[in-house]
């Protein structure tokens, strides 16, 4: 087979969960199929895809490398007379106006607001999904998947991540087109919205208007991969049933190979980058909420963060939380989990977490919330904890820290569970499955 794929970012190094499961399935599909990428690259990030070339050699890259371009109107480029089918006109051009309404308003909100409240309390709106901004869709990189798409005689074209997701417009109607979608964006800005006690009407509408633009631009792919069953069913919901598939994340490339069980004690640890609004907020929620409850409970305590955050959030969170250090990028992420509690406070978002797999495979115990469980199936006090409230989360903390045998029977099952349920050979032959499924489907 000869597949295209389009991704936003370059998936190097594996430094998230996208990174991880985007490089893990193509470092198997190049095996014994022609793999060619389109990646829009930022010049900041022209090292990062040399290192990649390195490592992929036999992969074709199409990169797309930026310069001073304006990016195009997400709005206007999304919808087509065609598509309006899928809303009621007098209330798409009411909400499109607010959509322009508020673009105004989040600019003078922007102006007058820095980028984190010096309490790091409250959530701010201007990174959440109302306000996104696609600054890479310019006229250019349009341009360059058209032209890349239409000339490489390519049996399938596989668009990833949501910020990409109405590229279909730009490929050929003869050739099969998949989207593989990590994260329903209308269940994660429905999550956004619960969290703020004074979202307006129109920020309501502004997330419907989001909402149908996004199954809108699903119903034109042949078809939609999920990554978890909860994600599929709530999809068959608006789009047929029979598009949409279900083909899991992996851990990074390789056997399963499970540490042996090192005891933990007062050191936790939370896997993730502030460039995913989730792991923001699920820092912030844990500072700001968790931890005053887990001083009263434990005396001397450390919380990790690893991954990529900005420097000033950094040293806001550090001064104000003196437990808490960011530890950057770790270059080996399993010997840096093992021996630590790890805790995954996520309370947005859909998908799989792929952090929680990698510690898993890191036997390093895992609390987290039923957001931050979702689509895997582990159990609470058996292969995990689950806590949903500040205080509950705590006492978790507090009780596993203090419990070895509850860390070793957790680890223990979450492996069996992991290795049983969740192998990277499992996982990867059930997607190239669906490839031959597709293509067969369409020759008939």
């Amino acid at each position: 087979m000869k597949g295209l794929f389009i991704i936003p970012y370059i998936p190097y190094p594996l430094d998230s969960g996208g990174n991880q499961a985007f490089f893990s399935m193509i470092d198997y599909l190049k095996q014994d199929n022609e793999i060619h990428i389109i990646i829009p690259v930022p010049d900041m990030y022209i090292e990062k895809l040399r290192a990649l070339k390195k490592v992929w050699g036999d992969i074709c890259f199409h990169p797309y490398f930026y310069r001073n371009e304006p990016s195009a109107d997400f709005s206007s480029l999304h919808v087509t007379d065609e598509e309006k089918q899928y809303y009621h006109s007098l209330f798409f051009n009411f909400i499109n106006y607010l959509s322009a309404s508020s673009k105004r308003k989040i600019a003078r909100y922007r102006k007058h607001h820095p980028f984190i409240s010096d309490n790091c309390g409250t959530l701010v709106k201007q990174h959440t999904l109302l306000y996104e901004n696609h600054s890479f869709l310019t006229e250019g990189f349009l341009k360059h998947v058209k032209d890349t798409a239409a000339n490489g005689n390519y049996d399938f074209i596989q668009v990833e991540f949501y910020e990409l997701l109405p590229l279909y417009k730009f490929l050929p109607d003869n050739i099969l087109k998949i989207f593989v979608h990590h994260e329903l964006r209308f269940i994660r800005l429905d999550n956004e919205l619960a969290l703020f006690t004074d979202a307006t009407l129109s920020e309501r509408l502004q997330a419907e208007r989001i909402k149908q633009q996004e199954i809108a631009m699903l119903n034109n792919y042949d078809y939609v991969i999920t990554l978890t069953d909860n994600d599929k069913n709530i999809l068959s919901e608006y789009i047929p049933e029979d598009k949409i598939r279900v083909s899991p994340a992996t851990v990074v490339t390789g056997a399963i190979k499970p540490k042996p069980f090192s005891k933990c004690s007062s050191d936790f640890v939370f896997t993730g980058s502030n460039s995913h609004f989730p792991n923001f907020d699920g820092v912030v929620w844990l500072c700001t909420e968790i931890l005053p409850h887990l001083r009263m409970l434990m005396d001397d305590f450390r919380v990790h963060i690893v991954g990529n955050w900005d420097k000033r959030t950094v040293r806001l969170i550090e001064k104000k939380h003196p437990e808490v250090h960011f530890a950057g990028f770790v270059e080996d992420l399993h010997s840096f989990l093992s021996g630590k509690i790890s805790i995954v406070p996520i309370r947005i978002g859909s998908g799989m977490r792929m952090k929680i797999l990698d510690a898993i495979n890191s036997s390093s115990p895992v609390i987290t919330t039923s957001k931050g469980i979702e689509g895997l199936d582990f159990k609470n006090e058996y292969e995990c904890m689950i806590s949903d409230d500040a205080e509950s989360f705590a006492a978790a903390m507090y009780k596993l820290s203090n419990n070895t045998d509850i860390q070793q029977t957790l680890e223990e099952n979450a492996s069996r569970k992991l290795y049983d349920t969740y192998r990277p050979d499992m996982m990867m032959k059930t997607r190239k499955a669906l490839y031959s499924e597709f293509l067969d489907h369409k020759e008939h």
